[in-house]
């Protein structure tokens, strides 16, 4: 439910495509651990798992930056 909320409330703020993106792939992160987990083991799950998080974190980071450095200007 947190996660559905994130990625919501990224794609109707008035914020850049990056935060979007980073919160769409943060949910992709989570959907490879619980189907990793509970559905059915998953080749190289790990490092597809933490691929999709770091770039996750860098999309939001980015989206954040790139925003914060607008408003300074």
């Amino acid at each position: 439910l947190a996660i559905t909320a994130m990625v919501t409330g990224a794609a109707v703020a008035d914020r850049p495509l990056l935060l979007f993106a980073g919160a769409l792939v943060f949910a992709f992160s989570d959907a490879l651990i619980a189907l990793n987990k509970f559905v059915e083991p998953i080749p190289r799950a790990g490092l597809l798992i933490m691929l999709s998080y770091y770039l996750a974190q860098l999309l939001l980071w980015r989206g954040a930056y790139s925003r914060s450095t607008a408003h300074a200007a």
